[in-house]
């Protein structure tokens, strides 16, 4: 499967039948850089979290704490996906400058669309 980041989505963005779950985040593979974690919030702002490496540990080692997430000036198409309950479930979210501007589900198709 790869390497992917994760991406929280707040229930206002997603179908009823999913506000009630709570995974790790959906996967992506939209952005190069693999293992991150993003967020769209109930504005439809994407974040994207901060972190930064603990040089307290003894010895010093590369784990990265979080920070708290920051907005991320983001024009263009973000694709995130996961399964279920058995269901793969997937969107296509539209953002220009960091703002969701447009989401299609595409997998499972909506009825009627």
């Amino acid at each position: 499967m790869g390497c992917f980041s994760y991406v929280r989505v707040s229930h206002q963005h997603l179908p009823e039948e999913l506000h009630g779950y709570t995974e790790e985040g959906w996967r992506t593979k939209t952005f190069d850089d693999a293992y991150e974690r993003y967020a769209i919030d109930k504005n439809g702002t994407l974040l994207m979290e901060e972190r930064e490496f603990d040089t307290t540990s003894n010895p010093p080692h590369a784990l990265r704490v979080p920070k708290g997430y920051k907005p991320l000036d983001y024009t263009g198409e973000l694709r995130y996906y996961d399964n279920v309950g058995g269901v793969w479930w997937e969107f296509v979210v539209l953002f220009d400058h960091g703002k969701l501007i447009a989401q299609v589900q595409v997998v499972p198709e909506k009825a009627g669309g």
